[in-house]
């Protein structure tokens, strides 16, 4: 008995890993392996080196707009691209919130003076001056409802055929964004 209780230990625990090996795997746009806290300081400290605003997108990896737009923004050919840096923040994982990418997600509304229940949905747009990030200091950031951005081809019964962001309207907005921020 003890051998069986042993062994169904060990196989639980190697599921687990296995589980956790899966959401780390490379490819993913989300990392919910690494504190959200921690992305976020990191994509701050490249965007101030770089002295270029920080495009925040704040989602969850079975979003499949949050995929579309980091499908925009990975692409090589998105020439906006050079001009920002990028994280992606995580909220959920797994269908439950993530508090660090939700802390993350608060923080940013608060320091920014932005009503908490700007955020309708996700993914969510943050497009940040990295300078302004420090403490005690109003964060100067510039949210966006990527609902907005979206371009969807109908067929005749009107039902949607291709759901996707714009490519032109997130450029846009990320240079609205950048002349908002006084870039």
């Amino acid at each position: 008995m003890k051998n069986l209780i042993l062994t169904l230990m060990i196989a639980a625990s190697f599921q687990a890993v296995t589980a956790q090996a899966d959401d780390c795997k490379p490819g993913r746009v989300f990392n919910t392996c690494v504190d959200q806290t921690t992305l976020y300081e990191q994509g701050l400290a490249r965007a101030k080196a770089a002295q270029k605003p920080l495009v925040v997108l704040f989602g969850f990896e079975s979003c499949g707009w949050c995929q579309s737009l980091h499908k925009i923004f990975s692409d090589p050919q998105f020439t906006a691209g050079k001009d920002f840096e990028f994280v992606q923040i995580a909220a959920y994982d797994k269908g439950e919130k993530l508090p660090s990418g939700i802390a993350v997600l608060l923080g940013v509304l608060d320091a920014a003076g932005q009503d908490r229940k700007s955020v309708q949905g996700f993914p969510f747009l943050e497009v940040i001056r990295p300078s302004t990030a420090e403490a005690g200091q109003k964060l100067e950031a510039f949210p966006k409802d990527t609902g907005l951005l979206e371009e969807n081809t109908m067929n005749e019964a009107g039902k949607v055929t291709k759901a996707g962001h714009s490519r032109a309207k997130v450029e846009e907005f990320l240079y609205e964004a950048r002349r908002s921020l006084g870039y």
